[in-house]
Parts: structure tokens; sequence; C-alpha cells
């Protein structure tokens, strides 16, 4: 769902990037490094971007929302900021804190990146547990076949000894066939000798 973009088209809101080699987010809007800034709440809640570290665009920290804000955000001119970075004890509120309205709009949003992290936290933890799963399936799909490995060398190796009353009835069946087999050869002989005879 949501509208798609052309790989001329499409780029990052808040780098600029043209390529997201792990996809998209927010709408064809948010390469994947911003998105994940972005979902840490690393974003300037008046321009609703995210910021880093590596940017170099300076910024100010509101004493009420304890978020920083791009000092062009507010038309905070060079001067001022300097004089609020040299004065420890200088305080300053961004617009949002400044105007209700907009912070009910920067709540708002909050509560929607929460949401999405917690559905995201989710997923992976589906995943992972699918995963665990597999690996738990195959691991005693393994034994299994060990064990019928080690079934078929025990029934393959030795026999055991066999109870005395199994011995003897062997040995009984045994002298049984020898006899008969000495009975079979003496009615062969004998009706010879007949032949012979006639």
């Amino acid at each position: 769902p949501g509208e798609w973009k052309c790989p001329e088209c499409v780029h990052c809101i808040h780098c600029n990037a043209k390529a997201s080699p792990r996809g998209w987010r927010l709408n064809y809007t948010t390469c994947e490094p911003c998105y994940m800034q972005y979902m840490r709440g690393k974003v300037c809640p008046v321009c609703d971007r995210v910021y880093r570290v590596v940017d170099g665009l300076p910024m100010v920290q509101c004493d009420e929302c304890s978020k920083w804000v791009h000092t062009h955000c507010d038309n905070i001119s060079n001067a001022q900021y300097e004089r609020m970075s040299e004065d420890p004890t200088s305080s300053w509120t961004c617009p949002i804190c400044r105007d209700p309205k907009l912070r009910a709009q920067a709540e708002k949003k909050d509560a929607e990146r929460q949401a999405e992290r917690e559905r995201n936290e989710k997923k992976h933890a589906a995943k992972r547990q699918n995963k665990d799963a597999t690996q738990n399936g195959k691991a005693v799909a393994e034994e299994e076949v060990e064990v019928e490995v080690e079934a078929e060398v025990s029934d393959e190796g030795e026999p055991e000894e066999a109870p005395a009353n199994q011995r003897r009835a062997r040995q009984k069946n045994r002298n049984k066939d020898k006899d008969s087999g000495a009975v079979n050869q003496s009615n062969i002989l004998v009706s010879k000798r007949r032949r012979a005879g006639e």
C-alpha cells in the first residue's frame, strides 16, 4: 500500500540519499540508516528531520522536553547560538513546547513512532522464535537419525546369548533335521536294492 516512486525520483528526505541498499521506509521517503535514527527518536521535533553528529548542523537542547532542535528551525542566529553555548546558565524553550497545538502534534508523532517501534520489535521477536524453532527441529531430527543409526548398528552386531530353553529347542530341531536326512538316505538305498533285485 502507498505510492510508488521510480529510482529517478526517490530520495531520502533526511540525508538526500538516492539509494538505499536495504530498502526504503515510510513510503519511499526514508533510507534504512535514517529510519533507524528516526525510530530511536534522533529527530528534530520542529522539522521532523533526522540528525546526526556528523552532520555538523548547530542544534540547541530544549530545557523542557530535552529534545534537540536545529538552530535554523527557531531562527536562532549564529551570534545567539554562540552566546548560548558560552553561557552555562542560559535557558531556552523550543517552539514545540511554547505552542500547545504543536506540542500535541509532536506527542502524537512520538506515540506513532513508539507504536511502530513496538511492532518492529514484535516482528523481530517472532522471527527469532521461528528461527530458534527451526534450528531446534533440525537438532531433534538429527538426534532421531543418530538413534536410528545406532539401533541399526546394534542389530547388525553380534547376537546376544540366547536363553537356555531356546538353545535346547534349536539343538532339538537340528537333530530332527539330521534324523530326517538319514531316513531319506536309507529310503533311497532300499529302493536302489529293490531295483537291483528285480
